[in-house]
C-alpha cells in the first residue's frame, strides 16, 4: 500500500476522534480544528512537493533522464500525500518519454486513468494521438490545449505546428530541433522521409532515418497490456462474491455494533425514557459491547491482504477494513474513559437535600461531574444530576412554573428542561431562593422537576463574568 493512503487512513481516524473528543468539551472548537487541519495539510504538502519538483528540475538540467526514471519510481509509494503521489506519476510519464520509451508512458496512463485528466500531460496524450493518427482525439487534447493558461505557451505553439505539418506534408525542421520528445522526432523524421523525392534530403541519410524512424512504430505503440503482468487479474466469481459480502459486513459493522449497544441501553431503561444524564450515561456504560463486532473489519483486511497476494485487487478490502476499525476501537474503547465522568454517589444528594424535601434512600441518582467546566455562557459548572424518585415531591412557595430568569440558570439547562414543569434556582452562599439578579463567584443550585416521571434535573454552577 503507497505510504499516503495509510497517512490518510491514520489522518482521518484521527481527525474523526479529535472531533468527537471536541463535540464532547465544546463544539465550537471543531471548526478551529477543521481550519487547523487545513493549514497544516497546505504548508506539508507544499513542503513536499517543493522538495519533489527541486529534485525532478535538478535530473531533467542535467539530462539524467534513466535516474530520473528510477528516483520517481522509488519516490511515489514513499510520498505523504496524494497530490504529490499524483505529482510523481506525472513527472515519471513525462521523464519515459524524454528517455525515449513512450510505451512505458502509455503503459504508465493506461493503469492509472485519472492520468488523463492532467492537463501537464494533454501535450503527450496529443502526441500518442498524432503517433497512432487517432483524428478524434487529435482534434480532442489539441482544443484541449489551446484552452490552457499561457504557461503552456510552447506547448501551444508546437500543436500549432505539429498540425500545419500534418495539412501541408511538409517537414518542419524547426519543430524537429527544438523538441526533446524523440517520438516527435521520429513523427517529423516521417515527413522528411516523404520528401525525399523533393530534393529535401540525401541518399545517404535514407538508412540512417529509417532505422530511427522504425525504432517507435505504431504498432508498438498500440502495445496491448498484459493484465497479469499489472497485479490486475480479474477476480473469479467465487472470490468477487467474498468481497463483496466482507465490503459490505465492514461498512455496515459501525451500524451493527450501535445497533447491539441501543438494544442494550433499551434493556436497561426501566422508566418511560432517559434524561439526558441518562442516555450519556447509558450510552458510554455500553459502547465497549461495539467492540464484540471487530472481527468482520479485521477480516475484510485479511481478505485485502489475501487478494493482494494472489495478484487481485484487494486494497479496497484494506482501506476500509483499517478505518473501520479504527472507528470501532475510537467507538468502544475512546468513548468507554468519557464513563469515568458520571457516578450514582448518593452523596451528591447532601447538598441538595438541604433545600427541598427529598428522601435519600428511596432515590436513583446518575452524576455528571464536569470537572470544573466552563460553559461558553461563562459559568464554572460543578456538575449535573437526574435523580429518580419514587413518591410524589412536597412542593412549597419556593418552586415556581418558570425560572425568575434565564439569565441565572445554564442555558443548556434551561434547554433540557424546558418541558419539566417545576423550578427553583437557590443562592448556597447567600441562602437565598429564585434571586432576580446573578452574583460573580456566588455558588447556585438550579432544579427542575418533572411531575408526571417523577425525574429532578439538578445543576450545581457560579458565574465567573
Amino acid at each position: 500500500m503507497p505510504r499516503y493512503k495509510l497517512v490518510t487512513i491514520i489522518h482521518i481516524v484521527c481527525l474523526i476522534f479529535l472531533i468527537m473528543i471536541l463535540g464532547y468539551i465544546n463544539s465550537k472548537l471543531i471548526i478551529y480544528l477543521i481550519a487547523l487541519d487545513l493549514v497544516i495539510q497546505i504548508i506539508l504538502q507544499n513542503v513536499e512537493l517543493r522538495k519533489l519538483f527541486r529534485s525532478v528540475n535538478k535530473y531533467n538540467e542535467s539530462k539524467e533522464y534513466e535516474a530520473l526514471i528510477n528516483y520517481l519510481k522509488n519516490k511515489k509509494d514513499k510520498t505523504y500525500f496524494k497530490i504529490s503521489n499524483d505529482s510523481c506519476l506525472v513527472n515519471l510519464c513525462i521523464a519515459y518519454m524524454l528517455d525515449d520509451k513512450a510505451i512505458k508512458a502509455k503503459e504508465l496512463i493506461i493503469t492509472n486513468p485519472y492520468l488523463k485528466s492532467r492537463k501537464d500531460l494533454y501535450y503527450v496524450l496529443f502526441l500518442f494521438a498524432v503517433f497512432e493518427n487517432n483524428s478524434y482525439e487529435i482534434n480532442y487534447y489539441s482544443e484541449k490545449i489551446n484552452k490552457l493558461t499561457d504557461y503552456y505557451i510552447k506547448q501551444k505553439e508546437n500543436v500549432k505546428n505539429i498540425l500545419e505539418m500534418i495539412n501541408s506534408k511538409i517537414y518542419n525542421d524547426e519543430l524537429y530541433e527544438n523538441t526533446n520528445f524523440p517520438i516527435l522526432k521520429r513523427f517529423c523524421l516521417k515527413f522528411k522521409c516523404e520528401n525525399i523525392n523533393n530534393g529535401d534530403i540525401k541518399q545517404d541519410e535514407i538508412k540512417h532515418i529509417n532505422t530511427e524512424f522504425d525504432d517507435l512504430n505504431v504498432e508498438r505503440l498500440n502495445y496491448k497490456i498484459d493484465n497479469n503482468n499489472l497485479n490486475n487479474k480479474p477476480l473469479p466469481k467465487r472470490l468477487k462474491i467474498i468481497k463483496v459480502i466482507t465490503i459490505i459486513l465492514c461498512v455496515l459493522s459501525l451500524h451493527i455494533g450501535l445497533i447491539i449497544m441501543g438494544i442494550s441501553m433499551n434493556n436497561e431503561n426501566v422508566y418511560n425514557g432517559f434524561t439526558h444524564i441518562e442516555s450519556s450515561y447509558y450510552m458510554l456504560k455500553n459502547i465497549i459491547k461495539i467492540i464484540f463486532i471487530l472481527p468482520l473489519p479485521i477480516v475484510t483486511i485479511i481478505y485485502g491482504i489475501y487478494l493482494n497476494i494472489k495478484g487481485y485487487k484487494g486494497n479496497i478490502n484494506l482501506i476500509l477494513g483499517v478505518i473501520f476499525t479504527g472507528l470501532i476501537l475510537i467507538f468502544s474503547l475512546g468513548f468507554n474513559q468519557f464513563k469515568n465522568n458520571y457516578s450514582t454517589d448518593i452523596n451528591y444528594l447532601n447538598e441538595i437535600t438541604e433545600i427541598i424535601e427529598i428522601n435519600k434512600e428511596d432515590v436513583f441518582i446518575i452524576t455528571e461531574d464536569y470537572d470544573d467546566k466552563i460553559s461558553s455562557d461563562d459559568l464554572y459548572i460543578y456538575y449535573e444530576s437526574s435523580i429518580r424518585i419514587n413518591e410524589d415531591l412536597n412542593l412549597n412557595n419556593n418552586w415556581k412554573n418558570n425560572f425568575i430568569s434565564n439569565k441565572i440558570i445554564p442555558s443548556q439547562f434551561a434547554v433540557f428542561t424546558v418541558n419539566y414543569d417545576k423550578f427553583l434556582v437557590y443562592c448556597i452562599d447567600t441562602n437565598e431562593y429564585n434571586p432576580n439578579e446573578k452574583e460573580i463567584d456566588k455558588d447556585y443550585i438550579a432544579i427542575a422537576y418533572d411531575i408526571e416521571s417523577k425525574v429532578l434535573l439538578i445543576s450545581k454552577y457560579k458565574f465567573i463574568k
